[in-house]
């Protein structure tokens, strides 16, 4: 009732919400910007955490790509596992372990493994894009914010199904993902980071606008 009263025209209304199932109230086409949505209605925007640390020493790489946490969040992270379980040169590290162990991980690895896990997006794409890997999201839906205006596919891969991570992650050379890493790194700390990403938000609400 209250969103009744207070809306006057909900096609010019927006609003943001980071819960992945959305608002739990009716809003009519008012736009909705989501850090993790779970379908195909709503606008992508960062879902971000505060900074980690790094390490002094960055670890030596060992691996083509790695995941550490839980599997059972979603199917397509034991999918995941299942497609990449029997390669030497692939870490999936299934459970809860310290955020040291989980950077350390990350940075001994050319490609971050981000599987969706309840959302449609995952914290690991922009932890990985912070610490200069390329992020892998491998989600029924590409929540990869802005895709009009940033070149995800410059710095990032997304798979829609689990059978497609062999061929992505094989399918550049070491130099290459070294080039994304960088690149991914930069687009997080000059688009993405808190206070920044806002800027995307009124262009794309004014290209919404104009295209009504």
């Amino acid at each position: 009732r209250e969103v009744d009263r207070v809306v006057i025209d909900p096609a010019k209304t927006f609003t943001v919400c980071q819960y992945d199932d959305g608002p739990l109230v009716e809003l009519g086409n008012a736009r909705v910007f989501l850090a993790s949505r779970q379908g195909q209605v709503g606008h992508d925007i960062p879902l971000l955490c505060a900074a980690h640390r790094a390490p002094r020493r960055t670890p030596q790489t060992r691996y083509r790509a790695a995941f550490v946490g839980r599997l059972w969040t979603h199917a397509l992270r034991q999918e995941m596992a299942d497609a990449l379980g029997d390669r030497q040169d692939v870490l999936i590290y299934d459970g809860d372990r310290s955020t040291r162990f989980f950077v350390c991980k990350l940075l001994s690895a050319e490609i971050a493994l981000c599987p969706r896990g309840y959302g449609g997006s995952s914290f690991r794409l922009f932890e990985a894009m912070q610490m200069a890997r390329p992020p892998l999201l491998l989600s029924d839906v590409d929540t990869r914010p802005f895709r009009r205006v940033l070149p995800w596919d410059d710095f990032s891969f997304y798979a829609a199904r689990a059978s497609d991570l062999p061929r992505l992650i094989d399918e550049r050379s070491s130099d290459e993902l070294a080039e994304m890493g960088r690149r991914a790194h930069r687009v997080l700390r000059e688009e993405l980071t808190y206070g920044r990403w806002w800027s995307h938000v009124i262009n794309e609400l004014a290209d919404l606008q104009s295209s009504s």
